[in-house]
């Protein structure tokens, strides 16, 4: 037997991130509609929103980052030019945790995407305003001066995009010798987490300067790593947050993904500190399902998957078996990436022993097989 005759172009239980060929939100509505009212609401107003989602470990956080990271953007905003989308994970060691969250945050950056448009910011403010835009919000004229004058396409340097943004990042490495910043007519490298911020800031400041005005929306996932920080490095990632949307300040949305249970809710104040919290414009909880919400979530998936739309839409399931399915999971691990788990290897079993017609029996014989390993 193959899927195709449990009417399944594939497992819909696969559980892999969402890519550009498999953007597939299943169940969750309200999570969905809150996240979409988010990006939303960035393209009606330049402020800048700090976003807290949280919720059990394999509840839908990473999923949500990688799906609105991928989806179709002109479902949201007229341009797909207009978003600029960034994951960054909290590095799991929280020794210079600072620089290593703005390294995976300038990673995600190609040295021709950054050299190209903080090009066209200066060509659309002009080389002088643009220095004074970035210079106000970040306090600091010589690295202000620095990101202006090696992305200036009027300059040799600035004349390949791919060049001047390759220029940019070895000054965030502190790649140049002596010589090399003398010639670049930079005074000092970077030196320090205030260097490494102010920079980082200054870069995303000119990124969303253009003609056509960016947004960026930055998704810091798995934040729960700060439960194995010491109190130092988890107010510096805390720290590192507020002052980064403080200096940026428009055009700018944060979402913090942070794995947490109802139990250890008062952990968050410990956790991202008062004055992150007050910054905070909304939270959304990623809840344990319901046995309804996992029927939803579950007939999503199979609707993706199905070849043809049957009158039962739980095929090859059905609706009565897929409830039983579900309540063989304890409460707490009702979430879509143990429900992806199992009813994996339930179609798979389907598919492996040729059974079209299914029962609470074919449970079962499915339990059976998992403690026989065969």
């Amino acid at each position: 037997m193959t899927y195709s005759d449990l009417n399944l172009n594939y497992n819909p239980f696969e559980d892999i991130v969402p890519s550009q060929d498999n953007l597939h939100w299943a169940g969750m509505k309200r999570q969905k509609e809150q996240i979409e009212q988010i990006y939303k609401e960035a393209f009606e107003r330049r402020t800048r929103q700090i976003i807290l989602n949280w919720g059990p470990w394999g509840g839908g956080k990473t999923f949500a980052a990688e799906y609105f990271t991928k989806m179709p953007k002109p479902t949201i905003s007229s341009s797909e030019e207009k978003f600029i989308s960034v994951i960054a994970s909290a590095p799991q060691d929280g020794t210079d945790v600072i620089k290593s969250i703005i390294e995976k945050i300038l990673a995600t950056f190609s040295p021709e995407f950054l050299g190209k448009n903080i090009a066209e910011a200066t060509t659309h403010l002009g080389k002088d305003l643009l220095l004074k835009k970035i210079y106000d919000r970040i306090q600091n004229y010589e690295i202000a001066n620095v990101i202006v004058n090696l992305c200036d396409p009027n300059s040799l340097h600035g004349s390949s995009h791919y060049n001047a943004g390759n220029l940019l990042l070895k000054y965030f490495y502190n790649s140049f010798d002596k010589k090399q910043l003398s010639q670049l007519k930079i005074n000092k490298p970077l030196k320090g987490n205030d260097d490494y911020l102010q920079f980082l800031a200054g870069v995303l400041i000119a990124l969303t300067s253009t003609s056509l005005e960016k947004k960026i929306f930055l998704w810091i996932d798995e934040m729960e790593q700060l439960f194995y920080y010491t109190a130092k490095q988890y107010r510096a990632i805390s720290q590192i947050i507020r002052d980064l949307t403080d200096k940026v300040n428009e055009n700018f949305t944060v979402f913090l993904n942070l794995t947490l249970s109802e139990n250890d809710i008062n952990k968050i104040n410990i956790l991202l500190g008062s004055a992150l919290i007050s910054r905070i414009n909304k939270d959304i909880r990623f809840r344990d399902l319901t046995i309804e919400d996992a029927l939803i979530y579950c007939k999503d998936l199979i609707n993706y998957a199905s070849i043809e739309h049957l009158e039962n839409p739980y095929y090859p399931l059905n609706e009565n078996t897929l409830i039983e399915l579900i309540k063989t999971l304890s409460k707490e691990k009702i979430i879509p990436r143990e429900i992806n788990k199992l009813c994996y290897g339930f179609i798979n079993f389907l598919k492996e022993e040729s059974i079209e017609a299914v029962s609470t029996d074919t449970i079962e014989r499915y339990q059976k097989h998992l403690v026989n390993g065969n």
